[in-house]
């Protein structure tokens, strides 16, 4: 009988640790969820972290969002690319500094094959923020769906980085354009 009990107690165990290292991702976006509400504080900025979304510290004040999972809802032949959004923390610029860098961002993209360019902007008060980007071709094949490419800035020190498929970018513009400086 005490055998049987350690043997179920065991295999218990297993189970357990087995469930939790497959899901450790989603079990952390959970508890960081649980522990933070849906926003997340980054520099003078807040940024809305919907449930479904894992949240990552990467250092140096930098963080990338990640979409849990898609609405891509294509039959399942290939990879699905899931949406990410990184944050980087960049020192406020001047306007003319940003539109520099916001024209070096759009050369890079053109080299990197991103076409049709397409531009969005964003505003946050007196603030606006600029996207530029759009499809990138990625290894031919790959995923069920292409993802596309953004880069989105602000003069008071906003740097994005977003990759995702179409399907995804409704609930990535929505995030982009709830973040608002803290009050």
């Amino acid at each position: 009988m005490k055998k049987l009990r350690s043997a179920v107690v065991a295999l218990v165990i297993l189970v357990a640790t087995w469930a939790c290292l497959n899901h450790r991702v989603r079990i952390g976006a959970w508890l960081w969820h649980l522990e933070h509400g849906t926003a997340l504080p980054f520099g003078d900025y807040v940024v809305p972290v919907p449930a479904g979304w894992y949240v990552d510290g990467v250092g140096a004040g930098a963080y990338v969002l990640m979409r849990l999972d898609t609405n891509d809802h294509t039959p399942k032949r290939k990879l699905k690319r899931y949406a990410s959004i990184g944050l980087l923390p960049e020192n406020p610029m001047k306007d003319e500094d940003l539109s520099h860098l916001l024209a070096f961002h759009a050369t890079v993209l053109k080299k990197e094959g991103v076409d049709p360019l397409l531009q969005r902007t964003f505003s946050e008060g007196s603030e606006t923020i600029y996207c530029i980007g759009g499809d990138r071709p990625g290894p031919a094949g790959v995923y069920d769906a292409e993802p596309v490419s953004w880069r989105c800035k602000s003069a008071g020190g906003l740097d994005i980085v977003i990759g995702a498929t179409e399907p995804d970018m409704k609930q990535v513009w929505e995030i982009i354009s709830g973040i608002h400086k803290k009050s």
